[in-house]
């Protein structure tokens, strides 16, 4: 997926399979679409939170230009938060069905990173390639 296209230089086979999911997801019906997305909102600040007390427990983050202030409060307060959505969440059949789909892409993102890209070097943003006239 991380290939270049050789003459413009864009991931091109990266930008396909998006736009296939993309063109995809036009066809889910509204109310899963936006109950899927808040649940992948659920997903970011999970691991927002996790990241954080992760960071600071672990000195990670002692160099920092901004320490959080009432540290660990703010985290441990967002996951209190994101548990009770989760909570109110299985209740609903939608929101149940969101956390599933939810699961199910960080499940395959974790595999492919494990099976794919684990131990092949560290990633690097190199720029655009120049484009031959």
């Amino acid at each position: 997926m991380a290939r270049l296209h050789p003459r413009f230089g864009v991931p091109s086979v990266a930008t396909l399979i998006l736009g296939g999911f993309g063109l995809a997801l036009c066809l889910v019906p509204l109310k899963l679409l936006i109950t899927i997305l808040g649940s992948a909102t659920i997903a970011y600040y999970l691991w927002a939170c996790l990241g954080v007390l992760r960071g600071r427990m672990a000195g990670l983050t002692a160099h920092a230009a901004y320490r959080m202030p009432l540290f660990p409060l703010a985290p441990l307060a967002g996951l209190m938060v994101l548990a009770a959505i989760v909570w109110t969440s299985l209740g609903d059949v939608s929101g149940r069905t969101s956390l599933a789909v939810t699961a199910a892409i960080m499940v395959m993102s974790a595999l492919y990173y494990r099976l794919a890209l684990h131990g092949k070097g560290r990633w690097a943003h190199r720029g655009p390639t120049p484009v031959a006239s």
